[in-house]
């Protein structure tokens, strides 16, 4: 395969990329060792990045993060956690890249500079699936990760590939059940399993564009911070024990298209109901499938991003 090096310069910095495909990185060391480790990507989709980011990559971003964390407290996660702005490619962008920026708690793309929106992604939907969306209709199909969608980086489970395989049943339409409480359990090896009823998660909405009920909690969670920010829901609420803070600890879960919410009615009243790391999952899962094509570790190279001065209105999410 023969591979086009790209160079661009800034004030600052000067970037190579081995493919359109690739965002721009910053020179941290000397070119040539950078090359040869791009060209070694070539076939990939991007680049594992794994520097903290020192600012936000488009004023548009920034508009967002703050109307999201004045909503309530981290609705996105703090700049200090989040990845540095990056080009991922996109069939239907521009140039075939779009830019977007990881959070904690979601991810933010900018496909058109021109003309935006800001928009969100479905990431529930791609991890539990595999399905990694390249295009506004194009799919690359791979198997849902082995990462755990709540709790601490190392707790064992449940994961998204769980959800998907033998706790799949979750994820099946339902029937309006309106005022009962959930029943089932995933355990963290991905067992299902139905007994007592949980307290104080009685159905209060039900979806009926993806069939599915909504505890009350996550229902009013949901009203406070919009639609368009979480999604429909994707599963019915499910109990589940997780590892917080290096500490067991009962909780209920529910998956949206867009973000999973945990109920853990034992926390103080502004964190009964909270966001998973969503986003920390979805960019650790590209970093997995960058690192698996090229048959290596990932890469940790930082990503080079000028904002630019185009103050676009920020929107919550794509329809």
């Amino acid at each position: 395969m023969i591979v086009r090096l790209l160079l661009c310069f800034n004030k600052k910095d000067m970037c190579v990329s081995a493919h359109a495909k690739f965002p721009c990185l910053r020179q941290q060391s000397r070119v040539p060792f950078l090359a040869a480790v791009l060209l070694l990507a070539g076939s990939l989709q991007g680049v594992a990045i794994t520097d903290a980011a020192s600012m936000f990559a488009d004023p548009a971003f920034q508009a967002q993060w703050q109307a999201g964390e004045a909503i309530t407290r981290n609705f996105w996660g703090p700049l200090e956690t989040a990845q540095a702005g990056q080009q991922e490619f996109y069939a239907d962008a521009p140039g075939k890249r779009r830019l977007v920026q990881y959070f904690d708690k979601g991810r933010m793309e900018l496909t058109n500079p021109a003309g935006g929106p800001v928009t969100n992604g479905l990431l529930a939907t791609e991890l539990i699936s595999g399905n990694l969306q390249v295009g506004d209709n194009t799919f690359d199909p791979h198997e849902a990760p082995a990462i755990p969608i709540a709790g601490d980086d190392d707790n064992p489970g449940p994961t998204y590939r769980a959800l998907h395989t033998t706790a799949s049943a979750v994820l099946a339409a339902a029937p309006s059940s309106i005022g009962a409480n959930a029943t089932a359990r995933v355990s963290a090896s991905g067992d299902l399993s139905s007994g007592a009823a949980i307290p104080r998660t009685a159905n209060a909405v039900y979806d009926a564009v993806t069939q599915h009920n909504v505890s009350a909690p996550f229902a009013a969670y949901r009203d406070k911070v919009g639609l368009l920010a979480i999604g429909y829901a994707k599963s019915e609420p499910f109990g589940a024990t997780v590892k917080v803070a290096g500490v067991q600890r009962d909780v209920v879960i529910q998956v949206f298209e867009r973000r999973i919410l945990t109920y853990t009615p034992t926390n103080p009243d502004p964190f009964k109901v909270e966001m998973g790391n969503i986003g920390r999952h979805y960019y650790q899962w590209r970093s997995m499938l960058n690192a698996a094509a090229a048959g290596a570790p990932p890469v940790s190279l930082a990503v080079s991003v000028t904002a630019t001065s185009n103050a676009l209105p920020a929107t919550s999410a794509r329809p």
